[in-house]
């Protein structure tokens, strides 16, 4: 069989052909590894705001652990303070213009 007659397969079960039920695996997979680091960053971002320890997420070991956490939250704070720069600059600039 050709990769195009086993790709059009019927799955009667799925509603679907083999090749559509084949792409709809590889996309969840993707969206559930990747949405699995992107809660651990939503988490650990609230518990820092708040003060509290940030939470250790052991299946992130493979990719590094929870240092890449620490390397967001940090360049989010930067990035929040070159906002408030840029504001009291405009801020001073209009003041001045009065």
């Amino acid at each position: 069989m050709s990769w195009d007659e086993i790709r059009d397969i019927e799955i009667p079960e799925l509603g679907c052909t083999f090749g559509g039920v084949c792409s709809a695996l590889r996309k969840s997979w993707y969206s559930y590894k990747r949405y699995k680091r992107d809660l651990a960053l939503r988490i650990n971002r609230i518990q820092s705001y708040l003060g509290f320890p940030k939470s250790e997420f052991p299946e992130l070991e493979a990719h590094g652990g929870t240092g890449w956490v620490d390397e967001e939250l940090t360049a989010e704070e930067k990035e929040l303070r070159q906002e408030e720069l840029h504001e009291n600059d405009q801020n001073m600039d209009t003041a001045i213009s009065f």
